[in-house]
Order: C-alpha cells, then structure tokens, then sequence
C-alpha cells in the first residue's frame, strides 16, 4: 500500500520525521497530520506545557484588549486584559493584605461600630471589654465563668431537665421507703438488689420459677 501511494500518487503515506514543538523530539507523523495541524507534539504532556506557554497573556484568544493599570498599593504597574479593569486594584494579595491591615483597621474598618464597650461579668464581676456587636450577648469575662456560671445556674431544678426531683416509692419485699427519680418510677419494684433476690427466691422457686411453668409432674408407675 505504501509503495503503490507512493509510485501511483507520488506521496508518501509512511510519514515524516518532524521535531516536537515543544522539546524537540524527533517524531514520524503522516502528511495528513502535517497539513492538519500546525504544531506537532510528541506526548500530551508536551502540548499542555506549549499551550500554556503560547496561549499566556497577549496570546490568550479570550484576553480581549490590554491596559496598563497601578497598584494601590505599592505602586506598581501591571499588563491586564481590559475587562479587569475595573475590578484591579492591586497587584499581588500580598498588596491587598498590606492594603487591609493598614487602611481599613480601627476606625476605617468596614465593621466599625465605635470602639470596644465594657461590660460586667455575670460570674466573677470583673469588666471585660467586647466589641459593640457582642455586647448584648455577652454575659461573662471568659470561657472558664461561663462553665462556674452554669455549674451553679443549671443543677437541681435549675437543671432544663428538671422534672420535679425523685420520688418515694415502698420496696414490694421489705416495705422500706426509697428514693428514684420520676422517670424510673414505672420500672421499680425493690429497694435493693438484695431484696429483689430475696423476693425471687420465695417466689419464684418451684412450679413458680419461669422454667418449671408447665413442667410434666413425674409419676411413679405401681
């Protein structure tokens, strides 16, 4: 097929060796790949580096017109494709961040709301000084009075779960009075574990322990 390509439409379809427009390598590609394409590659990952490269600022398709802009900051003048335009203003965020802590700390912060106010500790007493924002939310100096504070405020029916404190019942073995609270109430019958196997073995031994329940009583046959 090549040598009758060749002899029939004299031209080659065996390919020719051509350099990589990236790296240089030397490559076989066929004249359909050369009228084709401009540029040949010898890998993808040499294409993506030349693409990069070539296709960087000016040469980006969707770049658009360029400017000269300055940065607010340092003062330095920058190339950028027309439509940041109106968006630049420095040139780094080293610049910006230089920018920020400089002009918009204290009262030129976009969030100042007049300085910090002090308010009163509602555990220790000591004043502590909160932003404005905070100030009607806050209730203490720190962390540490916050936990004292609800240690003492939230125990006993204090406690959101309060429900009353427990209750007396009377152990169904001794009679004795005892205390649990009102959520276990329904599932309490003993005082103690003590009783409880006291109870058991009066009551549950024999024909009245779970397992002997319909047990077949033995006969002895005459």
């Amino acid at each position: 097929m090549k040598v009758h390509h060749a002899r029939a439409h004299n031209e080659s379809i065996a390919g020719e060796e051509v350099g990589c427009s990236r790296c240089g390598t030397t490559i076989t590609r066929t004249p359909y790949q050369l009228k084709e394409y401009e540029h040949q590659f010898c890998s993808e990952e040499c294409e993506k580096a030349w693409r990069q490269d070539f296709y960087a600022g000016e040469n980006n398709p969707n770049a658009g017109a360029w400017v000269t802009e300055k940065c607010e900051w340092c003062g330095e003048t920058e190339d950028i494709p027309e439509w940041r335009q109106d968006s630049f203003r420095f040139c780094s965020p080293e610049c910006r961040h230089r920018f920020l802590s400089e002009e918009r700390s204290g009262e030129a912060s976009w969030a100042w709301g007049g300085g910090k106010t002090t308010i009163v500790c509602g555990w220790c007493g000591d004043d502590a000084e909160v932003t404005p924002a905070v100030a009607d939310k806050r209730r203490f100096c720190s962390p540490e009075c916050a936990d004292q504070w609800k240690t003492e405020a939230y125990t006993g029916e204090g406690n959101p779960s309060w429900d009353g404190g427990p209750e007396t019942v009377s152990c169904e073995y001794c009679g004795g009075d005892y205390e649990i609270e009102a959520a276990s109430v329904d599932n309490t019958r003993f005082c103690s574990p003590s009783c409880h196997d006291e109870w058991r073995s009066e009551n549950k031994t024999g024909q009245d322990s779970p397992p002997g329940r319909g047990a077949k009583t033995a006969t002895r046959r005459a």
